[in-house]
Formats: C-alpha cells, structure tokens, sequence
C-alpha cells in the first residue's frame, strides 16, 4: 500500500465532498451508453465504498477524542 499525506478536514467538508463526488460519477453514468442496472450497480458500490472510508476515518478519529475532525 503506498503512503498516504492525511489531511485534516472537518466532517462537514467530508460530506461535500462525498456529494460533489458522488454528482460527479452520477454524470458520467447518466451520459454514458450504460444500461439503468449497471449505473445502479456503479453507483451502489461508489455508495457503499465511501461509506467505509468515512467509517473507518470517523472510527479513527473518535479515538483520538476529535469528534469534529476527520482525516483523510
């Protein structure tokens, strides 16, 4: 695994950019030849994949005792 810079932002600039991210792939799948499934299937997993990421960057900073700060 190659080594990451964290950066420290707050949870609330980690949901706009989970939304703006998620926007931005709904508007490559909507403009896209896909068929409706496969679209559904993409986004669920981006759904899904981002949601662990921030579980697992909001489980490590609540031990930290920062619960307003996430890492990423």
């Amino acid at each position: 695994m190659d080594k990451q810079k964290w950066e420290k932002i707050d949870a609330l600039e980690l949901l706009e950019r989970a939304q703006k991210l998620y926007r931005e792939i709904m508007d490559v799948c909507t403009s896209s030849d896909l068929p409706p499934i496969l679209v559904v299937g993409v986004l669920d997993t981006v759904k899904t994949r981002v949601h662990f990421m921030v579980h697992d960057a909001a489980a490590s900073t609540f031990t930290d005792g920062d619960r307003n700060e996430i890492y990423v």
